[in-house]
């Protein structure tokens, strides 16, 4: 991905029918996947019906800290760690329309009432946003017209 089609798919996400929140959430994790240049596994949960708190990144696994620029993830089973261990990803401000910093400001706001316990990315429904219906909404959003 480039940062032409981020920006692209920041328009696209804007038109797309569906809830404020569920567009804030899918912008925020399309840049914290671009800027951290992570994986949708590492921050999406695998399945909707079922998650395991010891590898899925949860909501206190996420510290937004606007003042100093900066996303702090706690990610538990990173692809590139052979034995999996967890470890701390800072992500930092770009400043501009593509800040993944900015971006992770307004999904706090959008899960604010969401359990520390559950899964950090959620859908307005209350299911937890997962790699498949992630990918589906980029390929709905993406779509050639």
């Amino acid at each position: 991905m480039t940062t032409d089609i981020l920006r692209l798919l920041k328009s696209r996400l804007a038109q797309w029918e569906a809830s404020k929140g569920d567009k804030i959430t899918a912008w925020t994790v399309s840049t914290l996947l671009f800027h951290g240049v992570l994986r949708g596994g590492e921050l999406l949960a695998k399945q909707a019906g079922q998650f395991d708190k010891a590898t899925v990144l949860l909501k206190r696994d996420i510290a937004v800290q606007k003042e100093q620029g900066v996303v702090r993830l706690r990610l538990k089973a990173p692809k590139e760690d052979g034995d999996r261990r967890a470890t701390v990803v800072d992500i930092y401000s770009v400043g501009g329309a593509m800040c993944p910093v900015a971006a992770a400001a307004k999904w706090e706001k959008v899960a604010r009432g969401q359990a520390e316990e559950e899964p950090a990315f959620q859908l307005q429904s209350g299911w937890p946003l997962t790699t498949a219906k992630f990918n589906g909404i980029l390929k709905e959003v993406m779509k050639e017209e």
